[in-house]
């Protein structure tokens, strides 16, 4: 959906509190898929209302009184926000965190330093399936 500068609009929302980290995702992603960022979940929470992205790639560990977790909760309870896809992007690679995150909504979790083109292909088959059942 181009924007009226012809721009297409961010499809994916690249949340992590570590520019380095959002920086090599949009790397991973390239000029295909577009991406818009937030570093905590304050500004990850606007970016879901304004852009109503398909595709959220989201670190577990954020700074602020909301961890990764918690934003899954409100992802998945918000009447709007609900169909998104939701990759987890983390250090946390314990069987529990990982449990955890899919029990709550997740529909991927990638362990930090997980594979670009591994991220890349989730991201491209999700938003080649349209929005989440």
């Amino acid at each position: 959906m181009p924007t009226e500068s012809g721009a297409a609009l961010p499809r994916v929302l690249i949340v992590d509190d570590h520019p380095l980290m959002r920086r090599l995702m949009h790397l991973a992603l390239g000029d295909e898929f577009p991406a818009a960022e937030a570093p905590n979940i304050a500004q990850a929470l606007r970016q879901l209302a304004v852009l109503r992205p398909q595709v959220v790639l989201l670190d577990v560990m954020l700074e602020g009184p909301r961890d990764g977790l918690r934003l899954i909760e409100a992802i998945r309870s918000s009447p709007e926000s609900g169909s998104t896809w939701i990759a987890m992007v983390s250090a946390k690679g314990q069987m529990s965190d990982i449990q955890d995150a899919m029990q709550l909504g997740a529909d991927a979790y990638f362990v930090k330093p997980a594979s670009p083109l591994a991220i890349r292909a989730w991201v491209k088959d999700a938003l080649g399936k349209g929005r989440r059942p």
